[in-house]
């Protein structure tokens, strides 16, 4: 209602004067005082502004007075401010007051208007009324014309801090006129108003007053062009660029959130001071530029950032140039920001995303370590615009710093989780792949796992945890099996085969930790229940020894396992017996393992209870319990169960999840035993190249589970061994062959056993017989696998079964056959070899054993004794020498020779792993280097697969697979499997240096460190110097000696370039990794030098390949560092290759290397070099300065006659050609072996003369090799045509190696 004047129904007016005169006021205290104050209010209110000011002039002069301006009661004061707020309105722009009263007024407006803060205040209406009409009337402006500057700064600091986020759009409104009203007027605003607007952009003050921080933005905002001189002015003397910094602020310091602050309120106030930015960034001064990226990224970051970088270009160029940064500091703070903007502002990501990829590879550890948490935790909220580093994040996971790839690994394994449990839950069709962007995280995982498993077990033990752990999700109780099937599934459907075998390894180590435990707590029950044996204690400490091994703190996991056996809590032991269970379920082994947890926490510190989970974890059932097993076997049955639609593509990713838990653990498996014999019978029973697949892979699953199946109902297994012996007679030879492996487990009880397989080798005996197909090659397949595990299963007819097989081996084929028909012939060929050398390996693993079942056996494979073998071998030697063109193959294409190769190649390497028939005692001296003709084979893919199996069977003997693979399959068996090639067969790698495939010559290195690693280690631990890589060296020097482009090498190229490459490659391998048998390889090569050759006692070509490893040797010597060694006095030389000296043999060693001999260029570097004669170009100071290397011209007893007439014709009469009848296989009477040894025996002495005497000739002439000179060193003998024959006159097909690696050498 509007304010009347004393009398009511009458409108005050501008023509009435106040009811309440100047004189009432001042004479009127308390309450009556307020009263009159009040009227007048009500009554000033509505009189309007004018030019009469009579009426009000004691009014005017009453509220001026000190009395009422001043007042002890804050609600005079109050009231007192509303009337000369009206009164000034009504004077305006004219005022009733003096200079100094008018200050005083002043001094009363800004105190009262603190009161506004308050909105449920009693008086808030009146303050309200107050600020209106301040701000309406403009009044503050006034005081600018008093010179009030401290006044002017009391009003806004009043105004900001009365400010509340309670406020209506109308109070802020007025405050702002007010604010905005002062600084239109100001002529010049000062540091200290600038500084009461300011102080509220930055902290404390934004998070404490969000109001006054909203204030001071609109004021910013409606004063730009006011407040641009003096602010841009303020923070250019603030920038650390600028050349006078004096300025009086508090604010100074704060100037990098003043100009975002800014730019975010008004970019035009800082358009002129954001290009100086690219200087403070520039700066030497590390803080500075730490601030001046800040700055800048925070610039970026805002919501007009896109205009900000289109305006000035240059901050993002100066930006981006601190990923480069000296500064590791800077580095990682650039880094920070650049991940932060590619997920706020996809718009970055073209320029930022390169950059953020170099610094991945940042040598600094807490660059690559911040970047990584960055990029996982921004993926987790937004993965799109930063899924092009993710991969790189991947390659981290191998870090050499263990922040940096446990950050790595744990960020996106959280992340890999989070976006597959949301996949999951989303119905899509059965065969989906992982997260997108991250469906290559488990096989980079598994890969960290294969890389690391076996050096470090802080990383293996963690990686262990984020694989059954962190990296599939927490799934709900409802589907949690269903769900972690699928998701099993999603990680092993892309696995590659190496990943494959460290997912294997992962499940095999859990199997250890399992029968450990399990061990573990059957002792400790037996010793606290006193009926344990005496060595039960050490028993314990050994498996408490062997557990704590493999935690990254071995002391403090030994104090858990003394907690646990201290304590008398016996569901301790529960828990452990249920976590070492293969049969438990993961909710059981979570339930256990945090049991577990909570029982000990009392008892040991709290540091120490993160260990206590993951021993716990360990043994523990959390990947592919048994409910996931039948349920992956339920899905296989869903999918294949009935008739497949012809689009399927392939597989179900099921199988090969559930090959691999069977293989580990087969008890997973074991109350499916009638669904998975149901549902081969479907497969067999359909027909399609996808029911083929998966039967086989059921029969895998089968030969795992096969203890199990053992004790099934007879029916069942009666089915069983149907399907497996239609499948053996079937027509795909892999399935047969796993067919046959699966007869020969414990599913076929004994007593149905010979039977069984009586009427099985029968039906394959007449497939041999038939016309060679699939049918055939399957049957053959069968045969080899019955014959290499159970040998006796052949029976009566085993001799007439052999000796078809070998005719099928030898014949060649019919006038006119040709295409299909040609090569399923040489497919049986092939085979056909392999079941002769599996029958072997069959006979080597059953004859040492005795008993009544073992002597059969051993009385069985013994018929025909040593011949036999021998008749094989030589066979196998006989078509390697024929380069494959041999039989049936001899007939058919290139492919199928180099194919035939690789298969007698291979077939020969597991016959020389066996004990009893003593391969290289026939191969002999002369025929050693065969083994070494298919690495250096005209085929790229039969070297690469023989240097493969030429690895496997190396390390047969450290092979976890060998050890606990095959499980149910004959005892005898699997002790042979583990029985692996003899050492000096890694010596056959050097000749890979020579492959003109580099993917070939560094997947020989792989192996042959492998190799040597392996070797060296079982030599120490069994003490036996014998199986060192080193001692392994005289074997390669006679490899190369006997290489057949040795002696057209020595004529053409006397540095001898080939033989340099593979004895750098093979030394460099042995004295890699830390070792240092300098000493052992010397001795080695002394022996070497002091030994005569078997195959060719009057040469000496084995000498000068010792000569040249001893030179190499040298140079290695000159840049490592190593120490003198005791070296085992009892090392004697390979009796096959070598020959004694004879005791009464004195005199010094004999240089024998060629004339002009050199070592290659970077050689002893771990290259193999090109020769020394070609070499770069250099300046002419350099070759003034470059020594000349002398060339050697010293005599060398390798220019005489070296034998090679003699050797070659040994060689050929030791194997004369004949015909393909197995009359070529037998053996030479016992006349002719004695002529033959006494023979040997005549060219070893002869050749001990020759040396001798040639070493004290050369004694008594020879110069010290310390004090030669080329000037005085004689010419090399020219050579005769007769001591040394061109190579156009030596007889075809000398050896194996020449027609196939001539080229190879040479080049």
């Amino acid at each position: 209602a509007p304010f009347t004047s004393g009398e009511p129904g009458r409108m005050a007016t501008e023509l009435d004067a106040p009811s309440i005169s100047g004189e009432d006021l001042l004479q009127a205290k308390g309450s009556a005082l307020i009263k009159n104050l009040q009227t007048l209010t009500l009554e000033l209110e509505n009189i309007e502004q004018t030019e009469e000011h009579g009426i009000l002039q004691s009014c005017a002069e009453a509220l001026g007075n000190n009395k009422l301006v001043r007042h002890k009661d804050p609600a005079v004061r109050l009231l007192t401010a509303c009337c000369l707020s009206d009164v000034l309105r009504i004077y305006a722009p004219d005022t009733p007051f003096s200079r100094e009263k008018l200050k005083v007024v002043f001094e009363l407006f800004i105190s009262q208007l603190a009161g506004i803060r308050d909105p449920q205040g009693p008086s808030y209406v009146r303050y309200y009324y107050l600020l209106e009409r301040l701000a309406m009337v403009k009044s503050f402006v006034l005081m600018i014309d008093l010179k009030c500057d401290d006044l002017v700064r009391s009003l806004f600091d009043v105004l900001f801090s009365s400010v509340s986020k309670d406020h209506s759009i109308r109070v802020e409104d007025h405050l702002a006129d007010i604010l905005v009203s002062m600084l239109e007027d100001l002529d010049t605003i000062s540091q200290p108003i600038l500084d009461a607007i300011l102080e509220h952009l930055v902290e404390p003050a934004k998070t404490e007053k969000p109001a006054a921080y909203a204030l001071a933005r609109r004021i910013l905002q409606r004063c730009a062009a006011e407040l641009h001189d003096p602010l841009y002015h303020f923070l250019q003397l603030c920038l650390p660029s600028a050349v006078v910094s004096v300025i009086d602020s508090d604010l100074r310091d704060e100037w990098p959130r003043l100009i975002v602050e800014v730019t975010s309120a008004s970019p035009e106030l800082v358009k002129y001071l954001l290009p100086q930015l690219t200087d403070v960034v520039a700066m030497d001064d590390e803080s500075a530029r730490l601030k001046g990226v800040n700055l800048v990224a925070e610039l970026f970051e805002l919501s007009s950032s896109h205009n900000i970088v289109h305006e000035y270009p240059m901050l993002l160029n100066a930006f981006v140039t601190k990923f480069h940064d000296v500064s590791s500091e800077v580095r990682r703070v650039a880094v920070l920001h650049g991940v932060k903007l590619v997920n706020i502002h996809s718009s970055f990501a073209e320029r930022l995303i390169p950059a953020l990829k170099e610094r991945i590879m940042d040598p600094e550890e807490k660059v690559r370590s911040a970047l990584v948490t960055a990029v996982c935790d921004a993926c987790g909220e937004r993965m799109e615009p930063l899924s092009a580093l993710l991969r790189n994040v991947g390659s981290r996971m191998l870090d050499k710093r263990p922040n940096v790839r446990t950050a790595a690994r744990v960020g996106l394994c959280k992340l890999y989780s989070r976006r597959l449990l949301v996949q999951l839950k989303v119905p899509a069709d059965e065969d989906a792949m992982g997260p997108p962007g991250l469906e290559w995280l488990p096989q980079q995982l598994l890969q960290c796992y294969g890389a690391e498993a076996s050096r470090d077990a802080e990383s293996r033990l963690e990686l262990e945890e984020l694989l059954q752990d962190k990296l599939l999700p927490n799934f709900p109780a409802v589907d949690a099996t269903m769900l972690e099937a699928k998701g099993l599934c999603i990680v092993h459907r892309d696995l590659q085969p190496r990943q494959r075998k460290a997912f294997i390894s992962l499940l095999r180590a859990k199997r250890t930790a399992q029968g450990q435990a399990a061990k573990w707590v059957e002792l400790h029950l037996a010793i606290k229940a006193k009926r344990a044996e005496a060595s039960a204690p050490e028993e314990a400490a050994k498996l408490v020894s062997d557990m704590c091994a493999f935690m990254p703190e071995p002391s403090k996991a030994k104090e858990v396992w003394d907690a646990i056996a201290s304590s008398k809590d016996q569901k301790l032991s529960k828990d452990l017996m249920l976590l070492a269970s293969p049969s438990t379920s993961r909710a059981e082994a979570v339930a256990a393992r945090d049991d577990l947890r909570r029982r000990l926490s009392q008892r040991l510190p709290a540091a120490i209870l993160p260990l206590v989970e993951s021993i716990a974890s360990r043994p523990a059932m959390l990947i592919g319990c048994r409910a996931v097993a039948v349920t992956l076997l339920e899905r296989i049955r869903e999918k294949f169960g009935e008739e497949v639609e012809p689009e399927t593509p392939r597989c179900p990713v099921e199988l090969g999840l559930l090959t691999d838990l069977t293989h580990v653990f087969p008890e997973v498996l074991g109350d499916a035993g009638s669904m998975l014999v149901a549902l081969f019978a479907k497969t067999c029973s359909s027909s399609g190249e996808v029911h083929a697949s998966v039967a086989r892979g059921l029969i895998r699953i089968i030969h795992s589970v096969s203890v199990q199946l053992a004790s099934e109902s007879p029916s069942v297994r009666k089915q069983l061994v149907s399907l497996l012996c239609q499948t053996c007679c079937g027509r795909d030879a892999e399935a047969g062959k796993a067919a046959a492996q699966c007869l020969t487990t414990s599913l076929l009880v004994a007593s149905l056993r010979d039977r069984t397989l009586s009427t099985l080798i029968g039906k394959l005996q007449a497939s041999l017989k038939a016309k060679a197909g699939p049918q055939q090659h399957t049957a053959l397949a069968a045969l080899g696998a019955l014959t290499k595990r159970l040998p006796s299963s052949l029976g009566d007819d085993r001799i007439e079964l052999l000796a078809e097989v070998r005719t099928a081996i030898v014949e060649r084929s019919a006038h006119g056959e040709s295409g299909s028909a040609l090569l399923a012939r040489c497919e049986s060929q092939r085979l056909g070899i392999k079941l002769l050398a599996n029958e072997l390996l069959g006979a080597d693993a059953y004859g040492p054993l005795a008993g009544s079942d073992g002597a059969a056996m051993g009385a069985l494979v013994a018929q025909g004794g040593g011949e036999h073998a021998r008749s094989i071998v030589e066979l196998l030697l006989r078509i390697i020498e024929a380069e494959g063109a041999y039989g049936v193959a001899a007939e058919a294409s290139q492919y199928e020779q180099a194919q035939l190769r690789l298969a007698t190649s291979c077939a020969l390497l597991k016959l020389a792993r066996t004990r009893a028939h003593k391969v290289l005692a026939t191969v002999g001296p002369q025929r050693w280097h065969w083994f070494g003709g298919c690495l250096q084979d005209e085929d790229d893919q039969v070297r690469a697969e023989y240097g493969r199996k030429l690895f496997a069977e190396i390390m047969r003997p450290f092979s976890v697979e060998k050890k606990q693979g095959k499980q149910g399959a004959p005892a005898q068996f699997l002790a042979s499997r583990q029985c692996g090639l003899p050492p000096p067969f890694i010596t056959l790698f050097a000749l890979c240096a020579l492959d003109p495939d580099k993917n070939n010559q560094t997947a020989a290195r792989g192996w042959l460190n492998g190799a040597v690693s392996r070797w060296r280690a079982a030599a120490e631990h069994l003490k036996d110097p014998r199986l060192m890589p080193e001692v392994q060296l005289p074997w390669l020097i006679h490899l190369l000696a006997h290489h057949p482009d040795f002696e057209q090498q020595y004529e053409e190229e006397p540095s001898l370039p080939t033989t340099q490459r593979c004895l750098d490659l093979y030394l460099g391998a042995v004295l890699s990794g830390g070792a240092s048998e300098f000493d052992l390889l010397r001795t080695v090569g002394h022996m070497v030098k002091r030994g005569i050759d078997r195959a060719a006692g009057e040469s000496h070509e084995v000498h000068t390949v010792a000569d040249v490893a001893r030179e190499i040797l040298a140079q290695r010597g000159k840049s490592a560092k190593w120490s003198r060694r005791p070296v085992p006095h009892n090392l004697t030389l390979p009796p096959l290759l070598y020959a004694s000296l004879p005791a009464d043999a004195t005199g010094n060693e004999v240089d024998m290397l060629p004339h002009g001999f050199r070592l290659l260029d970077h050689l002893g570097k771990g290259v193999a070099g090109t020769s020394a004669l070609v070499t770069k170009r250099a300046s002419p100071a350099a070759q003034r300065n470059t020594p000349r290397i002398s060339e050697r011209t010293l005599p060398s007893p390798v220019g005489i006659d070296t034998g090679s007439d003699k050797k070659r014709a040994r060689r050929s009469n030791a194997h004369p050609d004949s015909d393909d009848d197995d009359s070529s296989l037998s053996q030479p009477s016992e006349v002719e072996a004695e002529r033959e040894a006494r023979s040997r025996e005549e060219v070893v002495q002869q050749g001990a003369e020759r040396y001798a005497r040639a070493a004290r000739r050369s004694s008594s002439e020879a110069v010290p090799s310390d004090k030669r000179s080329p000037a005085g060193s004689a010419a090399k003998p020219k050579k005769s045509a007769a001591a040394r024959p061109s190579p156009e006159n030596m007889p075809p097909q000398a050896s194996p190696m020449r027609k196939k690696a001539k080229g190879l050498a040479v080049r």
